[in-house]
């Protein structure tokens, strides 16, 4: 089992990342990706003001992260 992840500062990083991310595409991201998005960032909060276990959280953006890339690579090869 892992240990409970504490660390505001990094996701707060993979969040501003992402966000980064969705702002270079060309094309808008899909409402259910941006919507995924708006989620996880209110469950970044929750969890950072309560203390809570961030390891899923972590997970779920690395996740998004991974899609998003994914996006990306697709859009230079075929745009």
């Amino acid at each position: 089992m892992t240990a409970p992840v504490h660390d505001e500062a990094l996701l707060t990083q993979l969040i501003g990342q992402l966000q980064q991310d969705i702002s270079e595409l060309d094309y808008p991201l899909e409402p259910a990706h941006e919507a995924c998005l708006v989620m996880l960032s209110a469950q970044l909060l929750e969890s950072s003001l309560g203390g809570a276990d961030q390891t899923e959280l972590l997970e779920q953006l690395q996740l998004l992260e991974d899609f998003l890339d994914v996006c990306v690579l697709r859009q230079v090869t075929h745009g």
